[in-house]
């Protein structure tokens, strides 16, 4: 456990790394650094540049490390980085993607959300396959993968519908998103590419983790003091009630078949060892 001193609450600390997971990783990190993001624990305010300053180190050799598979892997490569709230996600994504354009590859990004059906019939469902517009997904990404064009839903998040019906038929007035190919695909969002269906069609899968008492410091300047998206009690509650439940269901299934996990709080990098033997070559 761990106490957070704004919300006054003790929290259950989510254990990510089980003996499980550690094996599919060959048993221990491809890269451990001096962890840094100890300079934070004195500030309940952690905005962007403190926490890109802290994970400096860790985020250099992690982007230097996708451009490196980016420069072995043929094209087009498939690439998808999740991780919970607060993790630093966006963050790390545009830095990477910098980086690769810098290197002369091209890059594509596909919004993962923009596949899902309507919220009115999501609730209450497991995510999997059945709340997306799957086989319009795999219509999708199998252009991509050709090095043609593709064309993809469209989701409104504020009236959280669909531009196509639940059988897939785009609906009347509705335009779809049309996405360019690419040397690198990038699928973003935080939809858990463990399902059996879809995990075979990415080449690189990536879990980006930060420690749950730095995101909930992330997240507490985010969206209470920021954004004013939530009630501090609100923010507490959804916190405590989520995590737990999310890591069992989303991202350790997701790190037992993922190529690649970021821990930015141990300052360590984790590949598989199919993915150490390419880096080698």
């Amino acid at each position: 456990f761990y106490f957070d001193i704004r919300s006054f609450v003790f929290f259950y600390r989510t254990p990510y790394f089980t003996s499980e997971i550690q094996k599919h990783f060959g048993g221990h990190p491809y890269l451990s650094l001096t962890p840094t993001q100890h300079i934070l624990d004195a500030s309940e305010d952690i905005g962007y540049q403190a926490f890109s300053e802290a994970n400096k180190a860790v985020d250099e050799h992690f982007v230097t490390l996708v451009n490196c598979l980016a420069d072995k892997m043929k094209p087009p490569l498939t690439f998808t980085l999740v991780g919970p709230t607060a993790a630093g996600k966006s963050e790390i994504t545009d830095k990477m993607r910098a980086r690769l354009t810098e290197t002369g590859h091209s890059v594509t990004s596909v919004e993962m959300d923009n596949f899902f059906k309507d919220r009115e019939f999501r609730d209450g469902k497991p995510i999997d396959i059945e709340v997306i517009h799957y086989q319009l997904f795999i219509e999708a990404i199998t252009r991509l993968q050709s090095g043609k064009s593709a064309n993809i839903p469209r989701y409104d998040f504020i009236k959280a519908t669909s531009s196509h019906d639940l059988d897939g038929t785009l609906r009347p007035g509705q335009t779809m998103i049309k996405i360019q190919p690419a040397d690198i695909i990038l699928l973003e969002g935080n939809f858990p590419f463990h399902i059996p269906e879809i995990s075979p069609m990415i080449d690189v899968k990536t879990v980006y983790l930060t420690d749950d008492p730095v995101r909930l410091k992330r997240k507490w300047k985010r969206d209470v003091d920021y954004r004013k998206k939530y009630h501090p009690a609100y923010l507490t509650n959804r916190f405590f009630k989520t995590q737990y439940q999310r890591s069992g269901e989303i991202y350790r299934p997701m790190m037992a078949v993922c190529e690649l996990v970021v821990n930015t709080s141990a300052a360590c990098i984790w590949v598989t060892p199919e993915i150490s033997a390419l880096i080698a070559k």
